[in-house]
């Protein structure tokens, strides 16, 4: 592939990609997402990358994972409590890139992956957002269950099948508009909804009028773990569940939404239960079974306030 500049009207100046990476309890998958970013031909693309750490960790483990990798790119680590949706708003409060990613911190990436990315944006002004799929090695969904085979715009209709966080790349002026993650949702939000902050952020842009184009064929790698593969999987599975049905009521799915997603993942805990794994088949009917009482214990007060701490639309365009 020929390297060319890249860039267009929808940039007034060289691209700059920002990575907005929360982590805690990690080291060594970082290094491996680091050293795939090696594999980045980037400099060749006219673009800049750019890595916001965001340490929920009480010890130094990220710094020295990263000592060996200060000439790779500029990196910066920032300290927040725990909380995926409030460690992603504070890294967002720095941001200063063009587009934006929200990798795990389990996540990696292919050879030129990134510099594909930039030029999809600079040939695709249209689009605010692009969402790729998220597999393992062996090319099984994980991060998120099944994802689409077939490219699309993403609608309300489609997209709990086609936007998975890692997967997940922004342009800052739509999350300018928008703010960012809503902080009583995802991992670690002290709240009984632990999932759903990037299909709010998602149906969010939507509601604002912007777009977001799915591709199936570019992919981020991220390990798949069964549902049962450690303990306390089936309350995991349950505030998971929660965290779905709360964004499905916020944004005025009807019940029946719920129910048919709640149906199908217990059937697949049905599939778990014929293939002699009780325990996986009890965490996906926990979950199915979230979907629906999260729909129906949504707080009022809470389905059209956006907690994001500081970090709203305003103090992010700041």
């Amino acid at each position: 592939m020929e390297t060319s500049s890249v860039t267009s009207a929808k940039f007034k100046k060289t691209p700059t990609m920002t990575l907005v990476m929360a982590t805690v309890g990690r080291s060594s998958p970082i290094e491996v997402f680091l050293q795939s970013l090696q594999e980045q031909d980037i400099v060749g693309t006219g673009a800049r990358i750019n890595l916001i750490i965001v340490d929920q960790n009480e010890d130094d483990r990220v710094r020295e994972v990263i000592e060996s990798f200060d000439d790779l790119l500029p990196i910066c680590v920032l300290a927040s409590e725990r909380g995926l949706s409030r460690a992603r708003n504070i890294g967002l409060s720095k941001v200063e890139g063009d587009i934006v990613g929200f990798p795990d911190d389990d996540c990696w990436y292919s050879k030129g992956f990134l510099d594909g990315l930039v030029r999809w944006f600079a040939e695709h002004p249209e689009a605010d957002g692009l969402s790729c799929r998220v597999t393992d090695e062996q090319g099984h969904h994980s991060a998120g269950g099944f994802m689409s085979k077939k490219p699309h715009w993403i609608t309300k209709g489609t997209i709990w099948r086609s936007a998975v966080s890692p997967g997940l790349f922004v342009r800052k002026e739509l999350i300018d508009r928008i703010g960012g993650f809503d902080e009583q949702l995802g991992v670690g939000a002290g709240t009984p909804w632990n999932s759903g902050e990037e299909s709010d952020f998602v149906l969010r842009g939507l509601e604002a009028g912007g777009r977001f184009y799915y591709d199936p064929d570019r992919v981020v790698y991220h390990p798949r773990r069964e549902m049962a593969s450690s303990s306390g999987h089936i309350t995991r599975a349950w505030s998971y569940g929660l965290g779905m049905g709360f964004v499905l009521r916020r944004h005025q799915y009807s019940f029946f939404v719920s129910v048919y997603y709640g149906l199908l993942m217990l059937g697949s805990a049905l599939i778990s239960l014929l293939r002699l794994a009780p325990g996986d088949a009890l965490g996906r009917a926990a979950m199915g079974l979230g979907r629906w009482v999260g729909w129906c214990r949504a707080p009022r007060g809470q389905l059209t306030s956006i907690q994001s701490g500081m970090h709203t639309s305003e103090a992010l365009a700041e």
